[in-house]
């Protein structure tokens, strides 16, 4: 049995003929980055990934090959591989691109105020800086991001949640451990971590 199968979010999710199919949510990004709309398509179970997070926390995702051809979206097809992440109170299983599921670790995100769902459609920094152009060129990366954002599944009848980066505090020893202190985590030493991580992942 594939460990998926022991996964308590993907219980009671696969056909029942075919037991490493599922459905997912499939997207292009939020309406800010596309004018495609999200989808519910079958997708073929093939591996689950796993990491630690440079903030040490542990992640995984999984890899998916779509089973049906998409209705409009424009870069995804039917035989393509996807990452996924699905939790117990979600829906669906939701797709996530490499670089958001990356950065999603040094963000809390707000579960939304009409669906629940705690997650975006785009990486994080390139939303912000998308939604608010004029503070992110300020910004450059050095200062604490918190703002709010339409919830990319149900944000067209007013869906909201609300995005936090997470800080870390210093200690006598160098060390640093995650908590609501006055540091906030280094966007640009981060994205060098990101590039080394994303070399594991050949897919969208």
């Amino acid at each position: 049995m594939a460990i998926w199968h022991d996964d308590v979010d993907l219980k009671g999710r696969f056909h029942p003929q075919h037991p490493d199919d599922l459905q997912v949510v499939v997207h292009e990004g939020s309406f800010r980055f596309t004018d495609t709309k999200p989808e519910v398509m079958w997708a073929h179970v093939v591996a689950r990934l796993e990491w630690t997070h440079q903030s040490g926390e542990n992640g995984y995702a999984y890899r998916a090959v779509l089973l049906n051809q998409p209705h409009q979206l424009k870069t995804l097809k039917q035989n393509d591989e996807i990452l996924f992440v699905a939790k117990q109170s979600y829906k669906l299983p939701i797709r996530v691109t490499h670089e958001y599921i990356m950065q999603r670790a040094f963000y809390d995100i707000s579960p939304c105020n009409q669906c629940g769902l705690p997650e975006l459609f785009d990486p994080i920094p390139q939303l912000w800086e998308k939604s608010f152009p004029a503070a992110a060129k300020v910004d450059k990366g050095e200062s604490y991001v918190m703002f709010s954002s339409f919830c990319p599944l149900c944000g067209g009848s007013g869906g909201m949640l609300m995005v936090k980066e997470k800080r870390l505090s210093t200690n006598g020893s160098g060390d640093t451990n995650e908590s609501q202190s006055t540091l906030p985590l280094n966007r640009s030493g981060m994205s060098k971590y990101l590039s080394r991580l994303l070399k594991l992942f050949k897919i969208r």
